[in-house]
């Protein structure tokens, strides 16, 4: 009790800027429960997966929900897909590479691209504005040179940095980028990436071994095989702790340096009514008139996962990763992480 008055009390955090920011958090012990009582109803309702709150560094509420198919319960430990969220992790990896985001594709990747394509850059595929769609053209495709081939002839819905287009196919792009600069996308990505940090709980569509503990994905009814289509875009599988980790380091400067960094949510394009998109990251501003940082991903076989993070309010992290679909219509990591909020900020 004691301690989380002290990690709750009023004071200031450093934000990703450097510069002091009011934590705007209760000053109760009451904070965790709280939060497991904004849980119960979902866990009532057969919630599968995690959730986390954080204030900078200390976790102040940390659980799992749901049973794996032999009827163990799922625990913080078990990895879930990230879904989108894997986009961001693609983006960093791309500027941690240094690469000239306004050079053509054809620069850091062989091979051909027709007509309009030529025009592409890496910054036009980060920010969804190469004019591609949402043509899911690199799915069950094992060959990277043929996904990448199948993407480039694909219409393009505008010409290349005009407008925003959520593209996966660009992501997939992107991927390939990091596959032939740094030699094997999965290898290079655990390696210069994720267990640097420490996240030994973190893995790849098609990539799972017999340590990995996967929590079910009750809607998915294909087979887990490595390909393209879950490369860059989608696909990555991890944890509520390990994203923490990433989430601290990245915030830190540790994983770009912070002029880099800043670019994953500079306002590039307009997301829906209220946010920006950057670079697999969203900006937008709470009720309170403060920044929220945020990146989410949705499956339609029920994986969805939310990340915000709040650098005005005391560097506050919520996560939320499910693999339980729609509550009432709405991916319900968004209804989870929504409550958090309420009961962290008050509104």
């Amino acid at each position: 009790m004691l301690f989380l008055m002290a990690l709750l009390g009023c004071g200031t955090q450093k934000s990703p800027e450097g510069q002091e920011a009011a934590t705007g958090l209760p000053s109760s012990a009451s904070l965790a429960d709280s939060l497991a009582r904004v849980m119960e109803p979902y866990a009532a309702r057969g919630f599968l997966g995690s959730v986390l709150v954080a204030q900078g560094d200390s976790v102040v509420f940390h659980q799992a929900y749901g049973a794996m198919e032999n009827g163990e319960p799922v625990t913080v430990d078990t990895q879930l897909h990230l879904a989108s969220i894997s986009k961001q992790f693609t983006a960093v990896a791309i500027l941690k590479m240094g690469i000239d985001l306004n050079a053509p594709l054809a620069e850091s990747l062989p091979g051909d691209s027709p007509g309009q394509h030529r025009d592409i850059t890496i910054h036009h595929l980060l920010s969804h504005r190469s004019g591609l769609g949402q043509n899911y053209a690199a799915d069950d495709v094992p060959d990277r040179d043929e996904a990448v081939r199948r993407i480039l002839n694909t219409a393009l819905l505008s010409q290349p940095g005009d407008e925003f287009h959520y593209s996966n196919d660009g992501y997939a792009l992107l991927a390939a980028v990091v596959d032939h600069q740094w030699g094997g996308f999965e290898a290079s990505m655990t390696d210069r990436l994720f267990l640097p940090l420490g996240m030994t709980h973190t893995g790849f569509w098609g990539f799972e071994s017999s340590q990995d503990r996967i929590a079910p994905l009750p809607g998915f009814q294909g087979e887990r095989r490595p390909n393209w289509g879950f490369r860059g875009a989608t696909g990555v599988r991890s944890t509520t702790g390990d994203l923490h980790r990433w989430c601290r380091a990245l915030m830190a400067g540790e994983v770009l340096p912070p002029e880099r960094r800043d670019l994953l949510w500079a306002p590039v394009s307009p997301f829906g009514s209220t946010a920006t998109y950057g670079y697999g990251w969203m900006l937008s501003e709470t009720p309170r008139g403060t920044r929220r940082i945020w990146t989410r991903g949705t499956e339609d076989y029920g994986a969805n996962a939310l990340i915000e993070y709040y650098p005005d309010e005391g560097n506050v992290t919520l996560i939320a990763l499910s693999h339980s679909g729609d509550f009432d219509g709405t991916p319900v990591t968004r209804l989870v992480v929504r409550d958090f909020e309420e009961a962290v900020f008050g509104k």
